[in-house]
């Protein structure tokens, strides 16, 4: 298997990113999906990237989208809300602290919600929660 620090830095464009790096992060680690899959219902949509599922707050793993008081926050959440809001989902989750949120890969009828969301454009790699390794 390929690791991350092997990709060349140029090749860093949000395109090639999603193409070839979300599909390591759900194949490989923690969130694999096969091995950790957890499945949910979508209680609350409470903005682009973070959402109530069964009572547990989840952020959406990878990606970062603009908070709902920022430009585009509403649009990001609103999109967000038309693909998951109230529906069954699969949460493919890296390990937390029991205190902590729960960062997940977060599909819905097969499609990965969080690379959708950076492809609409709603979204974009995470900076801060230590998955920049893995997007870039």
């Amino acid at each position: 298997m390929m690791r991350l620090s092997m990709i060349p830095k140029h090749k860093t464009r949000l395109g090639t990113v999603l193409g070839l790096l979300l599909p390591l992060i759900v194949g490989s680690g923690p969130a694999q999906p096969n091995k950790r899959s957890v499945y949910g219902h979508v209680d609350e949509v409470i903005d682009g990237d973070t959402l109530i599922v069964d009572g547990w707050v989840v952020d959406l793993m990878g990606i970062d989208a603009p908070e709902n008081r920022q430009q585009n926050g509403p649009a990001a959440r609103n999109w967000l809300e038309r693909s998951v809001a109230y529906k069954r989902v699969r949460l493919a989750c890296a390990p937390a602290h029991p205190q902590q949120r729960k960062r997940c890969m977060v599909y819905y009828q097969g499609t990965c919600i969080n690379e959708a969301m950076a492809r609409a454009g709603w979204a974009w790699p995470d900076q801060e929660n230590g998955t920049t390794r893995a997007i870039r």
